[in-house]
């Protein structure tokens, strides 16, 4: 159920560019899924912004990873909280969870995400692997343009170490020289059939409405191809 909820800023880290990720400790427990966000309260008129919880359910500590290269009113309060503000929030929020109907039925999941879409993907695969032991073939596909604008990557790769069931693909559309990874878009790296997968795609509504259609063209079902419009 949606009720207000008032935090505390415990830390503010710069994490690449215009990446900030904001440390939130609750009065109370917050009961959300992994992907849901909330809803912040930026302006004393009222007016409220959402973020994408960036941290599995874990008591009364919440995260947030927001982008603040719009400069709009979400953006300038972000940059000016500091440790110790309150903050007012709406939570939780939002159907971009994992379909319990898929994890009974031990699907093969493939997430697709670019730029700050990555936000919601971050607890959901790791929700399944640490929290609810998944064991099937989980798939991240993250693209992004410059290699200065990185963040999290440390995070992804412990995973894939860590559990041999998780694969982690960064694709880079304006990698310098030095790079070595894939390169192009994620719908380049599609490079096989995932009949029978499930897919989760946080992006663009170009980029969802083409990802979608390429992944379903491969042999996933249109009804098990999940989205959510980030910017």
């Amino acid at each position: 159920m949606v009720g207000k909820h008032i935090g505390i800023v415990k830390e503010k880290i710069n994490l690449a560019g215009p990446n900030w990720l904001i440390k939130l400790e609750f009065e109370s427990e917050i009961d959300y899924q992994a992907g849901q966000y909330l809803s912040l309260k930026v302006g004393d008129s009222g007016d409220r912004r959402s973020y994408s919880i960036a941290s599995r359910p874990q008591g009364k500590m919440l995260e947030l990873m927001v982008d603040v290269a719009p400069m709009g009113i979400g953006s300038k309060y972000i940059l000016g909280l500091k440790i110790g503000d309150k903050v007012e929030a709406l939570c939780p929020m939002g159907g971009f969870v994992i379909d319990n109907g898929e994890l009974k039925g031990d699907k093969k999941m493939v997430f697709v995400a670019t730029g700050s879409g990555i936000v919601p993907m971050k607890p959901m695969i790791e929700d399944l692997l640490i929290d609810k032991n998944y064991n099937e073939k989980i798939l991240l596909i993250w693209g992004m343009r410059h290699q200065e604008e990185l963040f999290w990557i440390e995070e992804f790769r412990k995973l894939e170490g860590a559990y041999a069931n998780f694969e982690f693909r960064l694709v880079l559309s304006q990698g310098g020289d030095d790079w070595g990874g894939d390169r192009g878009h994620v719908a380049d790296v599609f490079d096989k059939s995932y009949e029978g997968w499930v897919a989760y795609i946080c992006g663009n509504k170009d980029m969802i409405a083409q990802t979608a259609a390429i992944l379903e063209s491969t042999g996933i079902k249109r009804e098990n191809i999940h989205y959510e419009k980030f910017y």
